[in-house]
């Protein structure tokens, strides 16, 4: 687990289930820092290495099913006997004023309270100070409703801007009345009221694709928590960000490799037709013949696809294998290290 370049020294790992089916040895923990924190998590394998050398996952669960629905449908709602039922953590992060609802004795492990989605606090990307070649496109990670506010926060910062010129606001099909636009928490949050009481499942936004983040890059609807038909398309994009529900389909991956020998980095190029939105884009896996985990990287993109760096100093000769996620479908390349 790798931020940009550097480690992200506060990581918090609580109340996640984990299934997997053919990799072995899948969840690691690869350069370990003393703000790590694992616990109340249930997963199928053993913890890695790392985390049992630290004393982690006192109260989580190992070796153990999480009890979904039916995983391989994609349901991962856990049954009434599952071990993750009322087993987590309850979060609180009072420096968001958020605290974690749940039902029961304690919240469930997992993506799931019941049949409901936990929602977790806003997500908010912070560059590493030693850089990272990942840039965060702004968009709305979490929205409430208050009568006739609507309060957005954002993973990225916005700059300061005449919003209530430049953003609509819906209620189902409905347009209402835009009163004020607030930029709030440096940019991270954007409070807005109108001139009635909303409906939080059906309150909708539509902004001008020209907003922008103060990182310049423009704001985006992809992953959004709020319904936001907005993008109309950005001649000053290099890549397309529109999202949808349905997959595109892929003609071609073609994935090339070669080895920088003096910095020990195996290097992959990754060509696709039709070019997809970077948000299709996926990690690169690096596992041994034996489908054992080693490593991954994230995407540099390029202008037909995209690059990843993989260190294998550690790596003896032999054969591995490539797997890359794009768009819902798995590409899988074996490869020899001699």
């Amino acid at each position: 687990m790798k931020y940009g370049e550097s480690s992200n020294h506060q990581m918090k790992h609580f109340n996640n289930a984990y299934q997997f089916f053919e990799t072995k040895n899948a969840f690691r923990v690869t350069e370990w820092q003393p703000g790590y924190e694992f616990d109340y998590d249930c997963i199928n394998q053993e913890w890695s290495t790392n985390i049992r050398l630290h004393n982690q996952e006192k109260n989580g669960h190992e070796n153990t099913l999480p009890g979904f629905q039916d995983p391989k449908a994609g349901d991962f709602t856990i049954t009434s006997r599952s071990a993750s039922m009322d087993a987590g953590k309850q979060m609180n992060l009072p420096e968001l004023s958020w605290k974690q609802a749940f039902e029961g004795k304690a919240p469930d492990i997992g993506a799931f309270e019941g049949i409901k989605r936990v929602e977790g606090p806003p997500f908010r990307f912070i560059p590493s100070p030693d850089g990272a070649y990942y840039e965060e496109y702004p968009r709305i990670t979490r929205h409430y409703v208050q009568g006739p506010f609507l309060l957005l926060y954002l993973s990225a910062p916005l700059k300061n801007d005449s919003y209530i010129k430049r953003l609509k606001v819906f209620e189902g099909s409905n347009l209402v009345s835009l009163q004020s636009a607030t930029l709030l928490d440096q940019g991270y949050a954007l409070l807005l009221e109108v001139n009635q009481v909303l409906t939080k499942d059906i309150v909708g936004i539509l902004f001008e694709p020209d907003i922008k983040g103060i990182n310049g890059l423009p704001l985006i609807s992809w992953g959004s928590t709020i319904a936001a038909p907005a993008l109309r398309e950005n001649p000053e994009l290099k890549f397309k960000d529109l999202w949808s529900e349905t997959l595109p389909a892929i003609n071609e991956v073609k994935v090339e490799h070669y080895v920088d020998s003096p910095t020990n980095k195996l290097i992959v190029k990754m060509t696709m037709d039709p070019v997809l939105p970077i948000i299709y884009r996926g990690i690169l896996g690096f596992s041994t013949e034996q489908d054992v985990y080693l490593d991954g990287a994230y995407p540099e993109y390029t202008d037909t696809g995209a690059i990843y760096t993989v260190d294998i100093s550690q790596c003896t000769k032999g054969n591995y294998e490539l797997t890359l996620l794009i768009a819902g479908q798995l590409f899988k390349k074996k490869i020899v290290l001699d």
